[in-house]
């Protein structure tokens, strides 16, 4: 019945601190529209409650010490894998809103081989990995981000640090772009290139920001 449902399904390792690999547990294998992830902890190592298992666990995401709502309209932290699948589920829907045609194996396929790879993840999932959504959105983009693109000021095709310098320098007046230049430096289309811009590329550059090409 999963098998022939349209959506994706994203399920928790569960925290027993097993390899379902030796016991299953009643997860699914080889359902190609179901994502099990395991939960790290904020050092990117597996948390020591999360279930691994190099085949039946396909990620891991955050799920140490996540703050989040509560009861009685509270907020506040908590662990567990199930704290770790809400972001592969919310990641997911970030993709499909920036490619409405894809289907929901492309987009698992997106997540699960964009994944930042980690020695300490190694043989404990499929893909060795703990998620990145900034990495399935690059790779989403990256057949169609041409040069002078949005926050590629250099021109080379990708966003780097040599492009945050010299959106810096720029705004100081430093620096003379060209028209295109000048056109890639102004990230978020205010019409003049200032210090915003250059937080956003930095921002971009650490992991912590996503804009679009256009």
């Amino acid at each position: 019945a999963v098998q022939n449902y349209g959506g994706l399904f994203v399920s928790s390792a569960g925290n027993d601190g097993d390899d379902i690999d030796v016991n299953m547990n009643g997860h699914c294998n080889n359902v190609q529209n179901w994502i099990v992830v395991g939960a790290t902890q904020s050092n990117d190592t597996r948390a020591s409650f999360s279930n691994y298992g190099a085949t039946y666990v396909d990620l891991f995401a955050p799920g140490y010490s996540v703050y989040s709502t509560k009861r009685n309209n509270t907020y506040g932290s908590g662990s567990g894998t199930s704290f770790a699948a809400p972001l592969v589920v919310a990641a997911a829907a970030v993709l499909m809103a920036h490619a409405t045609d894809l289907s929901v194996i492309q987009i698992k396929d997106l997540l699960l081989n964009n994944v930042a790879a980690l020695p300490a993840l190694s043989g404990l999932c499929v893909t060795g990995g703990r998620l990145s959504l900034i990495n399935a959105l690059n790779a989403l983009y990256s057949a169609t981000r041409p040069a002078y693109s949005k926050g590629d000021v250099n021109g080379s095709g990708t966003i780097t640090s040599s492009d945050s310098l010299i959106i810096k320098r720029i705004y100081l007046g430093t620096y003379t772009p060209t028209p295109k230049q000048l056109v890639a430096a102004d990230v978020n289309k205010s019409g003049t290139v200032t210090s915003i811009d250059y937080i956003m590329v930095v921002r971009y550059c650490n992991e912590t920001y996503y804009f679009p090409p256009y």
